[in-house]
């Protein structure tokens, strides 16, 4: 697992759908080492101030279709 923070607030529910669940104590999401690169995208975009449209997740949903596909449980 690795742990992403910063300004996560804005693509938390992307960064659950990449499978990601909040750390209390760390003050941080921990999300699957191989999603790790994706989940780091969000906040990244999302620190430019870049608002995705509701229900679109166009960083996290090639991630989840990989998930799926690999037979893993989301």
């Amino acid at each position: 697992m690795t742990l992403i923070t910063g300004n996560t607030y804005p693509v938390r529910l992307q960064i659950i759908a990449l499978g990601g669940h909040w750390d209390k104590s760390k003050r941080g999401w921990l999300v699957p080492d191989h999603a790790a690169g994706a989940a780091r995208a969000l906040v990244a975009r999302a620190a430019t101030g870049y608002r995705e449209p509701l229900g679109v997740m166009p960083v996290a949903l090639p991630a989840v279709r990989e998930l799926v596909g690999s037979g893993v449980a989301l």
